[in-house]
């Protein structure tokens, strides 16, 4: 928690840093670059404070279409990166090797979409119908703190530089979003007890899906800590 503490107020500090940056140093303090990691592509910038203390904020975008096993089906997702991050890089020895501490604004999602055309098992139950299927999200905590080591500073040697990150977002346990739409005929074991099922209202359903949400939470809760691996170049003005 303490860790936590301490990137969300460093985060808020270079927010606000940044915005006085230009009035507390003249001449080239300034670098800009681009990044392409785990968080998506996108760039950042970068102001010196101290000799051992840089200040930089990002923004990242992407998408990607994969699947996942999550309680029990194999669903299609869509996951969308939506990040902006402000971190502290500090250097506490005289090289490139530092420790950065901050936070990202997270509006990384998980899309879900399942179709059960040829049947769906849920809950131990199979659901089957022409036009069932099942559509939801996952999101997270939209403030994220985050811890990592780095190698590079953009405000030391050649204008052109490199960089290389790698740490991890404390995004929180997935909020989880599902519903279910179409008719549907609804058994086991071979018997159908329900052949004309509307999963948007009928009370059995709703439960069911209940159940299939907390299965989902579960499944998914390996994402709460978010890998970051990042490589950038940029040039110092």
């Amino acid at each position: 928690m303490a860790v936590f503490q301490v990137a969300t107020r460093i985060a808020a500090a270079m927010l606000f840093m940044f915005q006085f940056s230009s009035a507390a140093y003249a001449g080239p303090m300034v670098a800009f670059g681009g990044d392409a990691g785990t968080l998506g592509l996108g760039g950042h910038a970068v102001v010196e404070f101290k000799p051992w203390l840089n200040g930089r904020m990002s923004a990242h975008l992407f998408n990607y279409a994969t699947d996942l096993n999550l309680g029990g089906l194999n669903y299609d997702s869509n996951i969308q990166l939506r990040n902006f991050g402000s971190y502290a890089d500090f250097y506490p020895f005289a090289g490139k090797a530092r420790l950065s501490l901050g936070a990202l604004y997270n509006g990384n999602k998980i899309k879900l979409h399942k179709t059960c055309t040829d049947g769906c098992s849920v809950d131990g139950m199979t659901v089957v119908g022409p036009n069932v299927q099942l559509d939801g999200s996952l999101s997270f905590n939209k403030l994220a703190p985050y811890v990592g080591i780095g190698w590079g500073n953009a405000m030391s040697g050649s204008p052109f530089y490199v960089l290389f990150d790698a740490g991890v977002v404390f995004q929180g346990a997935p909020k989880v979003d599902l519903n279910a739409s179409g008719v549907a005929s609804v058994g086991a074991n071979g018997y159908w007890w329900s052949k004309g099922m509307d999963l948007q209202t009928d009370p059995v359903a709703q439960l069911t899906l209940d159940d299939e949400r907390t299965q989902i939470r579960n499944g998914a809760s390996r994402y709460q800590y978010f890998p970051v691996v990042s490589f950038s170049i940029g040039w110092r003005l």
